[in-house]
Parts: structure tokens; C-alpha cells; sequence
């Protein structure tokens, strides 16, 4: 098999890109698993934020139903060996993320577009092997927040309308994550899992933040995500979803 000369090291917490999804009746150990690749932003004045310095990311990840659920998980790329998924500080998540970010030369030679296989071994449902395909580089347009010059006047005891532009395409099948992160990276306010109600679809333009999300000892960034997605497959794996798609995220402060 081939080996990829990428550097690759864990990311903890919520610094790396977690969507979450949505199951109605759920598996006894994993809720979802996902494949990912994206570019990701920050927007620092009004106007959609440049390229200079942003680069390609490349995700796995495995949601369980409980700790311990899932005792090993890889995802192989195509014509490469397996990669590990590791705990996160969350001991129900397991993920492995690119260190850094990759140019899409980098993107292409270690994580080519293709078929990916995520291998779970859980408590309860046995050996899972389930295959996701990635392809068409299908990345949405770069996220921008329309009401940049508001966010930092943000007055917390007051409902916020967070407005950004269109989704170009975008469509029901995509989806939208809006994250609100404090200081420690702990998520203070967040949009429902995908496939969840309320979720938001491709062709959401806003959210409201609620009052009193937003305590004003704390500083905030909030992260918009457009996610082109490719495969989802919520049959597989009876119980648990799976996705691959494209991404673009967007961070700014609050």
C-alpha cells in the first residue's frame, strides 16, 4: 500500500470540525461517521474573507452512542493504509484531523478523491465496515457573515440574528452548522444535527442566537460551515448515518 508523507496528530475538542447528525432509531453503538474534505476561513473585516491564508483540511470521525462503545475505528483512504481515529475530549467522539493545513496539491496525493472505508469495531453491533464515496472536489463557496460589523456590539441580553450569504446552490440534501464557541472551546450555541429538526438545509441564510446565550465576561468566535454533502448513507450500518462531502468554514469574533 501506499504511505502518505503528510504530518498527522490529534485534535482535541471542538477545534476540530464536528457537525453531528440525526437517526430516528438509533444503533446500539455508533450514531454517525463521517468523511470530510474542507478549507477553512477567518473573516476579519466585511466582505468575504481571502484566501491567503487558508488551507485544506482533511476529517474522519465517529460518533458513539455511549463511552467505550467502539473499541478501534480507522478510515482508509484510496490505494493508502488505514488512519486511527482517536478520542477526543470527548470520550463519545473519535476523530482524526490534519495537523495544520494542507495545500490542494498535499490534498490530493495523501486524500485523493474516491472511496473511503471506515472500519468500527464496537461493544454490541460487531466488525463495521462501511465505504463512502468522495468525489467531484464539490467544495460550496467560501461563508460570510453579512452583519460583520455587528458582531463584536452584540449586546448578550438580546436575541441576535446571525445573517450570512447564500449557499450558492445549495440545496435540502447540504447543510449548515452554526457554532458558537467560548474561550475554553466549549460550545455555547449551536444549530440541531444534521437531518435533525430545525436543522439548517442549504438554503438557510440566518439564525437567531437567543438572549442570554452569550454572557459578556466571556469572549466568543462563532464558526458558519456550508457542507456540499456527497454520500449519506443511513443504511449501511442500520441505526447510524454516514456522509462524505465538501466543506467551507468561516470563523469570526464575537
Amino acid at each position: 500500500m501506499k504511505t502518505r508523507t503528510v504530518k498527522r496528530a490529534i485534535k482535541i475538542g471542538l477545534g476540530a470540525l464536528a457537525i453531528g447528525f440525526y437517526v430516528a432509531a438509533q444503533a446500539a453503538d455508533v450514531s454517525e461517521f463521517s468523511v470530510l474534505k474542507g478549507k477553512k476561513y477567518s473573516q476579519s473585516e466585511a466582505g468575504p474573507p481571502g484566501d491567503g491564508f487558508a488551507f485544506y483540511w482533511w476529517s474522519a470521525s465517529v460518533r458513539l452512542t455511549t463511552a467505550n462503545a467502539v473499541t478501534e475505528a480507522t478510515a482508509t483512504p484510496p490505494g493508502l493504509d488505514a488512519i486511527p481515529l482517536f478520542e477526543q475530549a470527548d470520550p463519545k467522539w473519535l476523530q482524526f484531523e490534519t495537523i495544520g493545513g494542507l495545500t490542494m496539491p498535499d490534498m490530493n496525493a495523501n486524500f485523493p478523491n474516491g472511496s473511503y472505508l471506515v472500519a468500527m469495531t464496537t461493544a454490541h453491533d460487531g466488525n463495521r465496515n462501511v465505504t463512502l464515496s468522495l468525489t467531484g472536489d464539490s467544495y460550496p463557496n467560501t461563508p460570510t457573515f453579512l452583519n460583520f460589523g455587528m458582531l463584536e456590539s452584540v449586546n448578550p441580553s438580546a436575541a441576535f440574528t446571525l445573517s450570512w450569504s447564500a449557499f450558492t446552490s445549495g440545496t435540502a440534501n447540504d447543510y449548515i452548522r452554526v457554532q458558537a464557541l467560548d474561550g475554553d472551546e466549549n460550545e455555547v450555541f449551536g444549530t440541531p444535527a444534521f437531518g435533525a429538526v430545525g436543522a439548517l438545509s442549504g438554503s438557510a441564510a440566518s439564525v437567531v442566537i437567543p438572549a442570554g446565550t452569550l454572557p459578556p465576561e466571556n469572549s466568543y468566535r462563532v464558526i458558519l460551515t456550508f457542507i456540499k454533502v456527497i454520500t449519506r448513507d443511513p443504511t449501511s450500518y442500520a441505526g447510524a448515518i454516514g456522509l462524505a462531502g465538501y466543506y467551507k468554514s468561516t470563523e469570526a469574533s464575537l
